[in-house]
């Protein structure tokens, strides 16, 4: 029998009848191992197989991508066709008192082209503050706080001054222009029920006029008038194109809705008195354009537009193509 300490590589085992230790060779050892190794291998396939995907991902400390990453960029959009407003991860943000506001608002308005810190400063308070800059400075910090992990990425400073390069898509007004571009488009290639439902989107976006919420400040006049024109455009193009699908009664009352809040857009009475002819009503769309007539003369000074006249001289001979579906040409807006 060899010595038992012959090698360190050598091992030993007890027979259990008899006593005597029996020396394993190191290539028993070996096997044994592998043997061992590849049992607990298996046992852990199983095991992982039969695991959840998050379980697993916590225990191997790797991400599950399936799992939201921290990490990941923050989903932004802002509101301002109505009180201002930020919405990240679709969750509404608090934003503080109105001169954060008034920055926002001012760095929204010029649609990711750099504001001086002068315009910037002269938007926010009403009456300059001692130290403007810094004023200024800790304002853009608590902006980039409220923007949370997007704040450094979207608000950036440049030597012109402050940008807030958010895309078109992740502001409301952004969104508004595009629907309103495609509905008119749709509307060009005569397909309307895709363009009143353009019109339709567009139009639910708005919650109250412009910046209702800073009326104290200076507003950028010539955005908001561009919205507000935009607006009234997708207001009379839905109702053309409900007229144009044969939604004549809804479209008639939309029509006297609309002639109401704005009485001197003569586009709505061009529709309104092609409506009331199609459903029969000769002679009321011809007072309609009487009214309209006698309203810009007595209000204004003015005759109506070549549209209105065009249309009351096809009224009277009832032009056969007034009555097709779709819309008349006199009746498309160029």
């Amino acid at each position: 029998m060899p010595w038992l300490g012959a090698t360190a590589r050598e091992s030993t085992t007890k027979s259990p009848r008899s006593g005597w230790c029996r020396v394993r060779s190191p290539s028993e050892c070996s096997n044994n191992y592998r043997s061992s190794a590849k049992a607990r291998g298996q046992k852990m396939i199983r095991d992982v197989r039969n695991r959840p995907v998050r379980r697993i991902a916590e225990t191997m400390q790797v991400r599950d991508p399936r799992v939201s990453s921290p990490e990941a960029p923050a989903d932004v959009f802002c509101r301002v066709l109505g009180p201002v407003s930020v919405e990240i991860d679709g969750a509404p943000v608090a934003l503080g008192g109105p001169i954060l506001r008034r920055v926002l608002a001012a760095l929204l308005s010029a649609e990711a082209t750099p504001v001086s810190d002068h315009r910037l400063i002269e938007q926010a308070w009403e009456h300059r503050p001692r130290d403007g800059v810094n004023a200024l400075r800790l304002i853009i910090w608590r902006l980039r706080r409220t923007l949370g992990r997007t704040g450094g990425t979207y608000l950036r400073r440049t030597s012109a001054g402050y940008v807030l390069a958010i895309p078109p898509e992740s502001t409301d007004h952004g969104v508004f222009t595009g629907l309103v571009e495609s509905g008119l488009s749709e509307l060009f290639y005569e397909r309307f029920d895709s363009a009143a439902r353009a019109f339709g989107s567009a139009l639910a976006l708005w919650r109250g006029e412009p910046w209702c919420d800073l009326d104290d400040s200076p507003h950028p006049i010539a955005l908001r008038s561009r919205l507000t024109e935009l607006r009234d455009v997708a207001i009379e193009e839905r109702l053309a194109a409900q007229l144009a699908c044969a939604h004549t009664a809804a479209a008639v009352a939309g029509l006297r809705a609309a002639i109401s809040a704005a009485p001197y857009r003569e586009r709505r009475w061009e529709l309104l008195a092609l409506g009331l002819y199609r459903s029969g009503q000769q002679t009321s769309a011809l007072a309609e354009l009487r009214r309209v007539r006698t309203l810009l003369s007595n209000d204004i000074g003015i005759e109506p537009g070549p549209a209105l006249r065009q249309l009351e001289q096809r009224l009277l001979t009832q032009d056969p193509e007034l009555d097709t579906a779709g819309l008349p040409k006199s009746a498309t807006r160029q």
